[in-house]
């Protein structure tokens, strides 16, 4: 199926990371174990590259890296939006369980928000302690590991967490008996729902003291602007904006290629200055983990990191095209006088029109093409909070299939001939959505 009378994509050339500058995740993973740089990396950095390896095949890099990264590592991995993610909490303490000594553990307790262990011993484990110690069990399953001070009983179905827990227990014991009793206390004093908030609280501030902005920075730096908008700011920018205290994430940038205009940008950047390079990687990365906090993307969930990467550069490909169509500036010249954010914050504005063009579509329009697959797709893609393009729209509006099926998923818009041919189809398949 074609359309009629669509913009044409201009070839795009995708540069992967090896022809630009920085490392990706995989590069990074091999650097680390070549240098003694590891304790200079960003935590961020080296989750990216725990995330590629996999946390069970990462026991060497988690004995390389100091304690404030390692806590940084599990900020970052052991929470689901506001919510302690107990699944990845076990992963970590069954990845200290096969090692044959202690040592592994040890660094998991020393770095670990202890709160977390709190809520899961107040979950999990019925505490007695006694005044005086008792010799006899207060019930079936409680043991001792004090000679009848205390009485424990761990209640999990799941028979590995049970013996983690139970190991997890011991050694605390074992090794800081004052900690011990400190942590089976704390469930009696404060509920699960306030460790877990002032866990998150805190975590959040660790993060931000990375780099990671809050959601109100976030919402700044993802505000779309318009054609008019943008240009206005370009009219009255003086310089860029300054980015401070905002580590390059390495990874984040050089994942996953960029093409023209950006990868053009990306080339005479890497070859200049070291300063104005570090500014250009900051800010990129600021952008990224912007990104990341407004999406309410999950750290952890690897792949839909690197596919919100691909989105942010496309969204800055996207406004520095336009930018580029609409002044008399290069791109380097752009980048100098406005800096990244006013060009994705345009891309943004950009696509920002086809998701109200989506969203414009009423129900029973949409009703009344139930059986059109590619229909539904394009919408579908269109309305998401940061629109993307179905994997079977091509430049030249056709739609491919493979063996009589519709190529599957999705990808970012790259191009605003993109915008141009999603708009042109929303507009002829569902002609009462055209702008009046």
């Amino acid at each position: 199926m074609t359309l009629n009378e669509k913009p044409s994509i201009p070839s795009a050339t995708h540069y992967p990371e090896s022809e630009l500058r920085g490392h990706t995740t995989r590069s990074l993973a091999k650097a680390i174990f070549k240098a003694e740089f590891i304790k200079t990396l960003p935590a961020q950095s080296i989750y990216m590259v725990l995330k590629t390896n996999g946390l069970e095949s990462s026991g060497d890099l988690l004995d390389m890296i100091s304690r404030e990264q390692y806590g940084l590592l599990l900020d970052f991995d052991l929470w689901e939006n506001d919510v302690l993610s107990e699944e990845r909490f076990w992963q970590w303490i069954a990845q200290t369980d096969e090692q044959e000594d202690l040592f592994a553990l040890e660094k998991l307790v020393n770095c670990i928000d202890l709160k977390l262990i709190a809520l899961i011993i107040g979950k999990y484990v019925q505490t007695i302690i006694y005044d005086e110690p008792a010799d006899q069990p207060p019930g079936p399953q409680f043991y001792t590991p004090d000679k009848g001070a205390s009485w424990i009983s761990i209640n999990i179905e799941n028979t590995d967490q049970q013996r983690l827990l139970g190991k997890l227990l011991a050694f605390i014991f074992e090794s800081k008996p004052e900690l011990y009793y400190q942590l089976i206390s704390i469930p009696t004093v404060s509920t699960n729902s306030m460790l877990e908030e002032e866990s998150y609280q805190e975590r959040n501030k660790r993060l931000m003291g990375e780099g990671i902005p809050d959601h109100e920075l976030g919402y700044r730096v993802n505000a779309p602007l318009s054609a008019e908008q943008f240009l206005a700011e370009y009219r009255v920018a003086v310089s860029r904006i300054e980015i401070q205290d905002v580590k390059a994430i390495e990874p984040l940038l050089y994942e996953r290629g960029v093409i023209e205009p950006l990868s053009g940008l990306f080339e005479e950047i890497s070859r200049g200055r070291t300063a104005e390079r570090e500014d250009f990687e900051a800010e990129l990365t600021l952008i990224t983990n912007a990104a990341i906090v407004v999406q309410k993307t999950d750290f952890a969930e690897h792949e839909q990191v690197l596919t919100l990467i691909e989105q942010v550069k496309g969204a800055l490909n996207i406004g520095l095209q336009r930018a580029l169509a609409i002044t008399k500036d290069s791109a380097i010249e752009l980048y100098r006088r406005i800096g990244l954010q006013k060009l994705y914050q345009f891309g943004l504005g950009e696509l920002k029109s086809v998701r109200v063009v989506a969203m414009r579509i009423s129900e029973d329009q949409l009703r009344a093409a139930s059986s059109d697959n590619e229909a539904f797709s394009i919408v579908a893609g269109a309305r998401e909070r940061f629109p993307r393009i179905p994997n079977f729209f091509q430049s030249d509006g056709s739609f491919e299939q493979v063996e009589g099926k519709l190529t599957a998923g999705y990808r970012a818009f790259e191009l605003f001939e993109e915008i141009q041919l999603i708009l042109n189809y929303i507009n002829e398949r569902f002609p009462q959505t055209k702008p009046s």
